[in-house]
């Protein structure tokens, strides 16, 4: 048997940025104030959390808009009837009942 690589289809391209966040600089603290230490970690670490919550609700934003429009589209779907010659009482028996397939 012999295969063929296929690649992938590229995925659409998200209208959200991803950027690596800000190297926060590198604050000198005293061996003996620790909690000023970290007191600044927790400032830094407030800052990462809240850049990513901004990140994140943007992509929630973006996922809620994909699933509002494929919704729509769903409902709108065609609906279609069976066609004009079309016969149901041709898949049951005489006696009401669904035949077995193939019978």
């Amino acid at each position: 048997m012999k295969f063929e690589v296929v690649e992938p289809p590229e995925a659409p391209r998200s209208e959200v940025v991803v950027e690596a966040p800000e190297a926060a600089p590198a604050t000198a603290v005293d061996a003996g104030d620790a909690v000023a230490g970290l007191a600044a970690v927790a400032e830094r670490l407030s800052a990462d959390v809240a850049a990513e919550s901004a990140r994140i609700d943007a992509s929630l934003a973006e996922l809620a808009q994909v699933i509002a429009d494929s919704r729509g589209v769903a409902e709108q779907g065609p609906v279609a009837g069976p066609p004009g010659n079309f016969r149901a009482d041709r898949f049951r028996s005489a006696d009401g009942e669904e035949r077995e397939r193939g019978v």
